[in-house]
């Protein structure tokens, strides 16, 4: 079953990659990993990891933990590598603790639980408590809210990678939490103590009916814990319980296909949370004391804990901006458990690492000699990577302190007020600590968000050249996006997000007294360089409307709309700004194919059939600009401007029942629009 989950996601992939063959658009199903369930719980897009995670948690309750031992390809992973080091003669040893056990929960809560818990429990009850002023001081140290989501469908996807890691990253998270994990932890070593799925799979595996049960042919021989791969005591279970109650089972069966007498079955039974000792032998068991089944001592497990969550949440995460959290779980789960044997190295005459002798009647092995600075290696890493966003995130919080806005920056009157020029430094010098060392830091090479916030400080300093430079070192790195984009749509989204930069640098250019001939050269020469930069086009040929020059204004929109023509032809939303342009310009003809063709392109854009819409309206074709309209209200719901321009239509056409009730309509949506604007607001202000 392992085996044909990996087929299904080649299959997946390969059928992603040629769907784009012919004209580059590659389109497929969204990837079906429970992790895109952040995207939809932060974006509302429901896609298929979370229909497929939400189905997974909810057959949970009901069979047990099968998911994880049926349908996890990493689960898959780790089985081989332990199965590889079983037949070269290493037998990890599972790394037993009770704290820790904790960990993937709390990763689960993390990322599936607390952003949707913060918008509405945790800022509602400060805003309760304390006011704005308290929701402020909040945010300074848990960042943002994610505004309330409308949940729609969202399975077609054209960057199938879009959401996972680069191949450089992705191939270290095979090799460290399938075959680095089990060496480290044993097998299942991840599931046990990185995998935030699990950590939800667990809890819910409490409360189902489906176990692994035991009837009267049971000798106690162990053969079913001598075969468990996810570290359940098997035997003892079933021997205290009649059932097996550890959340950690992953119901592979592999126990019950070992018994010898046919003792163990999968079964309907009585949840865990419920389930007793059976017998007084059993619950003596169970209040002895446990110690000895466990590593390391409790007080050194409440440090390791701490360890860890430095380790996985600050220091690897987020590393060289590349490691996602799953892989800094992994990472960490093995730094944790390596400072926990430098501990026990220093202090203790003789330790082991899995099969490896680290010291031996007070000495070092070769072993351990090898071992030691690798550690110390690995922990200076993951402290290493938790300064630099350490530093960050004292940077970020000195800047919420800076007043002027944006408007009063990037004025060419703006003067910098020397309180705030101190304020502004010493944010940047926090910035640009976490720096790569050939610009003077200790981190590494910052990232686009970042530069822009080293940006916005210099402005603020009143240093418009340094946060040009900042600015073009950002461009580089989206410039990097736009090359490495999968297909069309991802680069079409990545040039976007160029273009805001670019604005950056003319908001700097104005400030610095730039004139209006050389901010428009400078537009037009990156409109060249570049394609797919439609935007740029259109801010050319609005000023060049501006000044009455229609024959530059037509050049320009036509190369807006053939440099965003994608192979399904059609501009995406140029047509929009390029259709009442060319109306304006007495370019009635041009105006229709140009929305005509933009729809026929993409036949779901609300925008695009509100454009179109008014474009016959102003042919004279009322009926026809009046069904593009009613179809653009209808994709687009909650946008009370359609709305409003089908109550224009119908006021045109002499309807005048049918206006009002979409101008009641467009009413009610507007004060909706308001409230959730209002609801953001209160959150930010």
């Amino acid at each position: 079953m392992l085996v044909l989950v990996h087929v299904v996601f080649v299959v997946h992939l390969v059928q992603w990659w040629m769907s784009g063959m012919g004209d580059d658009v590659r389109e497929t199903l969204s990837p079906i990993e429970p992790s895109e369930s952040m995207f939809t719980l932060e974006s509302g897009l429901i896609n298929a990891g979370f229909v497929l995670f939400t189905l997974a948690i909810l057959s949970t309750l009901l069979f047990g933990r099968f998911f994880c031992g049926w349908g996890c390809h990493v689960i898959a992973l780790q089985d081989f590598f332990g199965a590889f080091l079983k037949k070269i003669g290493i037998h990890p040893k599972p790394f037993r603790t009770r704290l820790l056990l904790f960990m993937p929960l709390a990763m689960g809560l993390y990322m599936f639980v607390w952003p949707t818990l913060k918008r509405e429990a945790v800022w509602p009850l400060l805003h309760a408590i304390g006011g704005a002023r308290l929701v402020i001081d909040a945010v300074r140290y848990l960042g943002y809210p994610v505004p309330r989501p409308e949940f729609i469908p969202h399975f077609i996807v054209e960057d199938f990678w879009a959401t996972f890691a680069p191949w450089y990253i992705g191939i270290p998270f095979l090799a460290i939490c399938g075959f680095g994990v089990v060496y480290f932890l044993g097998n299942k070593g991840f599931c046990t103590y990185g995998c935030p799925y699990g950590g939800l799979f667990g809890p819910a595996d409490l409360v189902s009916v489906g176990k692994i049960v035991v009837n009267e042919r049971c000798e106690g021989c162990g053969h079913c814990t001598a075969v468990c791969t996810s570290n359940v005591r098997v035997h003892e279970e079933v021997r205290d319980f009649g059932q097996v109650v550890d959340p950690g089972c992953m119901k592979c069966l592999d126990c019950v296909s070992v018994c010898p007498n046919e003792a163990l079955s999968f079964k309907f039974a009585r949840p865990s949370v419920l389930t007793k000792p059976r017998t007084a032998a059993a619950k003596a068991r169970r209040r002895a004391d446990r110690s000895g089944l466990y590593d390391a001592t409790l007080g050194e497990e409440a440090v390791l804990a701490v360890v860890f969550v430095i380790f996985t949440f600050f220091g690897f995460r987020g590393l060289w901006a590349q490691v996602p959290l799953l892989l800094s779980a992994g990472l960490g789960s093995i730094a944790t458990l390596s400072v926990w044997k430098l501990w026990r190295v220093a202090t203790t005459p003789n330790v082991r690492l899995s099969t490896g002798q680290l010291r031996l009647r007070g000495k070092l092995t070769p072993t351990g000699m090898v071992f030691v600075p690798c550690a110390i290696g690995l922990a200076l890493l993951g402290f290493w990577g938790a300064w630099v966003r350490w530093e960050r995130y004292v940077a970020g919080y000195l800047e919420w302190d800076i007043k002027p806005t944006e408007v009063q920056v990037f004025s060419a009157s703006y003067k910098p007020d020397p309180d705030q020029v101190a304020l502004a430094d010493r944010s940047l010098k926090h910035y640009l600590r976490t720096a790569s060392f050939a610009r003077g830091g200790y981190g590494w090479t910052l990232d686009v968000a970042t530069e822009q916030r080293v940006a916005w400080l210099h402005a603020v300093a009143g240093r418009p050249k340094e946060a040009e430079e900042a600015i073009d070192r950002a461009i580089e790195l989206r410039l990097d996006g736009v090359r490495d984009a999968s297909s069309l749509g991802p680069r079409r989204e990545q040039r976007q997000l160029l273009a805001s930069l670019i604005y950056d640098v003319v908001k700097l250019r104005v400030m610095q007294g730039h004139t209006p001939a050389q901010i428009e050269e400078f537009v037009r020469s990156w409109a060249e360089r570049e394609p797919g930069m439609g935007t740029l086009w259109m801010d050319l040929a609005q000023s060049a409307m501006q000044r009455q020059d229609s024959a530059a204004a037509i050049i320009a929109i036509d190369k807006g709309l053939e440099t965003d023509t994608g192979p399904k032809g059609g501009a995406g939303l140029t047509a929009t700004r390029a259709a009442p342009m060319l109306l304006s310009l007495g370019k009635r003809d041009e105006a229709l194919t140009v929305a005509r063709a933009a729809v026929e392109a993409q036949p779901k854009v609300a925008a695009l059939r509100a454009n179109y819409g008014m474009v016959l309206a102003t042919l004279g074709k009322m009926d026809e600009g009046l069904a593009e309209t009613l179809e653009a209200a209808r994709l687009d719901r909650r946008n009370p401007y359609f709305a409003f321009q089908a109550s224009q239509f119908f006021q045109a056409m002499g309807k005048s029942a049918d206006a009002q009730v979409w101008a009641d309509k467009a009413e009610e949506l507007q004060r909706a629009q308001k409230a959730r604007q209002d609801r953001v607001r209160k959150f930010l202000e």
